[in-house]
């Protein structure tokens, strides 16, 4: 779900608060499915399954408290999988400890009958299956036994899209971008393979969304349009919202002001019609941050407190930060620089109330770029390096290098020829791992700068 965005280059899953680095948008992901069935020694069945509503509240809360929590979250329908599979199982004791947060007994359960399957050579597929849901708990909190779970679902089930789909997910959040694109594309081939229409199109959005984080517009344009059109054709309007967050996400990127705004109000009217709270609220958000940009900070307004207000109802501190954050940035836009603090500090509150680490990093970013248009410059200074250190504690490469790029401005303006090249060097190397336009602005600079070049 696309929310409040401001001055910063995209990075993975959530990761939309990534500091103050020029030109970067908000993005979002989508989601898959899975699967069922029995644990020998662990239990037995002495009551019914749980419903699915019950099942989906649970997924829900634990996918919020993640996204607060700084963490990347399953895709949805996955973990109500895993959920439904330790449900049929009985283990209603693991499902309530998972509500609480507490995870050890899912996933030890989970990989108990994975092992019991991989061992049989008839149940093969179904132990990859177990794999898969092990995997979509385990990414709540062990990104490397996510990594194991869904490369052995891959080894003993390798024709299935679904394991190759999260297994990009999962290399993309851990950095290995040739092995992420490689997945999304096995992926795809497999759908295509199978004339899978919605797998075709989840493959499209995630390679759409993968390419627009690497800032290659046009490719991850056609994507997403791929994945749009057939969405529309099998009638799945999970897709469907994904890949029009994904499109007004892009269209804002390129300030295409009018598409922007058609994909965000279609957005809104599919989540209207589901009466799905979350979803209405960050598509609110993502029209307030678009009037924003076109300076019409009155309608902007407008939008974010409604958003903030379906947040308050959520109680979802994270996306009520969020709103604060965008508020800032209208004040701060006209000229009220108190008031833009103010709202930074607000949001920064509540980051630290959640132990967002990300979200207070780039409020400390947001502050320093304030202070850098008062002659208060050390004070900036001060905030980028807080923001710095707290995207280095959580290794955010993109705030890291969004926030060399900050010290190196300040350096420059300054007139500390070292210092601007070393902090621009540190940025520049970030960011060709990131985005190569980035890279070379970068490298465009420190020619400027007569930095030497490495």
């Amino acid at each position: 779900m696309m929310p409040g965005r401001w001055n910063t280059t995209p990075s993975a899953m959530w990761s939309w608060i990534s500091g103050a680095a020029p030109g970067g948008r908000v993005i979002a992901i989508l989601i898959g499915a899975g699967v069922v069935l029995a644990l020998g020694v662990f239990l037995l069945i002495t009551s019914a399954p749980l419903s699915h509503t019950e099942i989906a509240r649970i997924a829900d809360k634990r996918i919020a408290a993640n996204i607060t929590q700084d963490k990347p979250a399953p895709e949805r329908s996955k973990l109500i999988a895993a959920l439904t599979t330790l449900s049929d199982l009985g283990r209603k004791d693991a499902i309530k400890d998972f509500d609480r947060g507490n995870l050890s007994a899912a996933l030890m359960a989970l990989e108990t009958l994975a092992l019991s399957r991989e061992a049989d050579p008839l149940t093969q597929k179904q132990a990859a299956r177990t794999h898969r849901d092990l995997g979509a708990v385990a990414f709540l909190n062990d990104t490397d036994k996510a990594l194991n779970a869904y490369q052995k679902a891959i080894d003993l089930d390798p024709e299935n899209p679904e394991g190759w789909n999260v297994l990009g997910h999962l290399f993309d959040h851990t950095g290995n971008k040739p092995d992420a694109e490689n997945a999304y594309k096995q992926m795809l081939a497999l759908s295509i393979r199978a004339s899978d229409k919605k797998n075709i199109a989840i493959a499209n959005n995630h390679l759409g969304l993968f390419y627009m984080k690497l800032a290659y517009h046009s490719v991850a344009k056609n994507y997403l349009e791929k994945s749009l059109a057939l969405a529309t054709e099998i009638g799945d309007d999970d897709i469907n919202v994904s890949s029009l967050e994904n499109l007004g996400a892009l269209a804002l990127e390129e300030s295409d002001w009018d598409s922007a705004r058609d994909y965000f109000l279609r957005t809104l009217d599919l989540y209207q019609k589901s009466d799905y709270a979350f979803g209405m609220a960050n598509a609110y958000s993502s029209l307030g941050v678009l009037a924003h940009e076109q300076g019409n900070d009155g309608e902007a307004e407008n939008y974010l407190h409604q958003a903030m207000h379906l947040f308050d109802d959520l109680n979802n501190d994270d996306g009520l930060a969020r709103q604060y954050h965008a508020l800032g940035n209208v004040e701060k836009a006209r000229g009220a620089p108190k008031k833009a603090e103010d709202h930074y500090r607000a949001a920064l509150s509540l980051f630290e109330a959640t132990g967002n680490t990300q979200g207070m990093a780039a409020q400390f970013s947001a502050l320093g770029t304030l202070y850098t248009n008062t002659d208060k410059v050390e004070k900036a200074e001060i905030f980028f390096r807080k923001s710095l250190a707290l995207y280095q504690q959580i290794d955010d490469r993109e705030g890291m290098a969004a926030q060399h790029l900050n010290l190196g401005k300040i350096y420059n303006a300054q007139e500390d020829h070292g210092a601007t090249c070393d902090s621009w060097r540190r940025s520049r190397a970030l960011y060709q791992a990131l985005t190569q336009a980035m890279a070379d602005k970068l490298t465009q600079w420190m020619s400027q700068a007569s930095c030497v070049l490495e």
